[in-house]
């Protein structure tokens, strides 16, 4: 129907585009393409354009098909995989021993080490291809992959009519990447994901939620018997919004040439590492943005004599001691909130934490709250001994990227921040697509001119202001 639609004269003066004469020979030459030529028509390919997809095609379709595996292929693949993770993931014994269970785990273990070309050959061998040997060319084979899998696995074939192959080497790959990045978001936590409260949402709109401070006290009803009504403004509000992250890694010719697994185990480390730094990087820039909606800066109470107002201690006042922790515990635990005579912050009481960017730092807290008396030489063999009114009141905890100015140069070494234990009450929120907390790792096609395949990972997070009254802030250097 669309080639009886077509005008007898070419639509426009390039030469490119086909005439009705020329689609109807085409036809008539390759009848077993008719899908190829009919969607290069679609798309106004010209004739060479329409020739080289068949050739392309007839190319793929002399590719071997794919092998039927039964029960002991399947354990074989199985055996071929774990061989693959071994090579790869940081904590062999652990990781197989939980993907895959203690009898492979001990046969791979005792088994020599992969490498890349070995990972080539046996992937091409699995396609059902002889004819390479451990001699062939690296580029040669890496090509063939790739034909084969576009022909057998790829999703941009045209005609899906071969089936889906039991052996899929890009796909391989990206299990063993979500495996290794599992493995390392399972190892070892993040300030941000521990800290934060966790929220999610199902799209990239920006969010309404509310603060923890806000509402009131629930009352009796009116004199007409009616229950009052409460309005939530912005004051008792705050906004939670996504942002993507992501990295490629490509398998090249060189990394397969120089047959060396541990360079693709070095790259995805960095690239597991790589993801899980995403939030906390999100969360130091908050936690260091300048004064103003969130932040403001302390100002001391010279009419009444109260504790002050502001949750951003600066200057001398602010150098971790014992006078600076008071002022930071009074400014976190006495400020009114409307709430009628229930001041919310008391559910927090004692449990806040003291975060710190230093060794240093952290031991002079640890001593605040750790040691039970202290004792002073004030005077030639004299000591003075009194208790510690801090001792154990609050947690220490050391959060490194705090004084990391690659990621913003307002890092301070000497600065800390007093946080509530409690994610219920934190300050900050970590907002998840559809609550996935960890990357989404996919095959990628390698560019045109580059042999080989790869993987990318990426990640939807952010991390948004929540509650300015659950965190102070202490500067000694501004």
């Amino acid at each position: 129907e669309r080639i009886k639609n077509m005008p007898k004269k070419k639509l426009s003066p390039t030469p490119q585009k086909v005439t009705l004469g020329t689609a109807l020979r085409l036809l008539n030459k390759f009848p077993d393409h008719k899908e190829v030529i009919t969607k290069g028509i679609d798309l106004n390919w010209s004739k060479a354009r329409i020739l080289n997809a068949v050739k392309l095609r007839r190319l793929e379709n002399q590719l071997p098909a794919p092998i039927k595996l039964g029960k002991a292929g399947a354990k074989d693949s199985l055996l071929f995989e774990a061989r693959i993770l071994n090579a790869c993931c940081q904590d062999p014994q652990k990781t197989l021993e939980r993907v895959y269970g203690k009898e492979i785990r001990d046969r791979v273990c005792n088994t020599p080490n992969i490498g890349v070309k070995e990972f080539l050959l046996e992937s091409a061998r699995r396609t059902g291809e002889t004819s390479f040997t451990g001699h062939s060319d690296v580029g040669r084979l890496m090509n063939y992959l790739g034909r084969y899998n576009k022909a057998h696995v790829g999703t941009d074939r045209l005609s899906n009519s071969t089936g889906f192959s039991s052996f899929d080497m890009p796909n391989l790959f990206a299990r063993i990447t979500k495996i290794t990045m599992d493995e390392a978001w399972l190892i070892g936590g993040f300030f941000a994901k521990e800290m934060c409260y966790k929220t999610s949402q199902s799209d990239f709109k920006k969010t309404l939620r509310f603060r923890p401070s806000g509402g009131e006290a629930w009352e009796g009803l009116d004199q007409d018997g009616k229950i009052k009504h409460t309005s939530f403004g912005d004051e008792t509000s705050y906004e939670t919004s996504l942002d993507t992250k992501a990295q490629m890694l490509m398998i090249n010719r060189t990394i397969a040439k120089n047959d060396d697994f541990g360079a693709i185990k070095e790259l995805l480390k960095l690239m597991a590492e790589g993801s899980k730094m995403v939030p906390d990087i999100k969360l130091v820039r908050r936690m260091w943005q300048a004064n103003g909606a969130f932040f403001s800066a302390y100002a001391a109470d010279t009419v009444t004599g109260g504790v002050g107002s502001g949750n951003d201690i600066s200057g001398g006042t602010a150098t971790l001691n014992e006078t600076s922790l008071a002022l930071a515990y009074d400014l976190a635990s006495e400020r009114n909130v409307s709430k009628g005579d229930i001041n919310w912050i008391d559910q927090i009481g004692d449990n806040w934490t003291i975060v710190v960017a230093t060794a240093a730092l952290e031991r002079t807290a640890w001593d605040l709250v750790n040691q039970k008396e202290f004792v002073s030489n004030t005077a030639s063999d004299t000591k003075q001994v009194r208790d510690n009114y801090w001792y154990k009141r609050f947690a220490v905890k050391r959060y490194a990227n705090l004084a990391n100015k690659t990621i913003t140069a307002s890092a301070k070494r000497d600065a800390w921040f007093l946080w509530p234990s409690d994610p219920q009450y934190a300050p900050f929120a970590i907002n998840w697509l559809d609550g996935v907390e960890q990357p989404t790792i996919e095959t990628v096609d390698a560019p045109v001119d580059m042999l080989g395949f790869g993987v990318r990972g990426y990640i939807d997070v952010e991390i948004n202001d929540r509650e300015s009254q659950t965190i102070v802030r202490a500067r000694p250097t501004t």
